[in-house]
């Protein structure tokens, strides 16, 4: 429902992070933070990035106060 609300950005794309943003203000969404590096999730490749990122870092989350 809400990605058909938004449409699509200036490269003809959705834009999720507007989607995440409306589903945040809800409060339907929840958000953590990694301590030390951040990488896209949005390949397989950069998954497995972000997987190994948080093995490294002994997964320890920042939760947001």
């Amino acid at each position: 429902d809400e990605i058909r609300q938004i449409g699509r950005g200036r490269q003809n794309e959705y834009e999720i992070t507007e989607v995440n943003n409306r589903y945040i203000s809800k409060g339907q969404l929840q958000y953590d933070f990694c301590h030390g590096a951040w990488t896209d999730a949005g390949t397989f490749e950069s998954w497995m990035e972000a997987n190994r990122i948080l093995f490294a870092n002994e997964n320890r989350i920042l939760r947001r106060p």
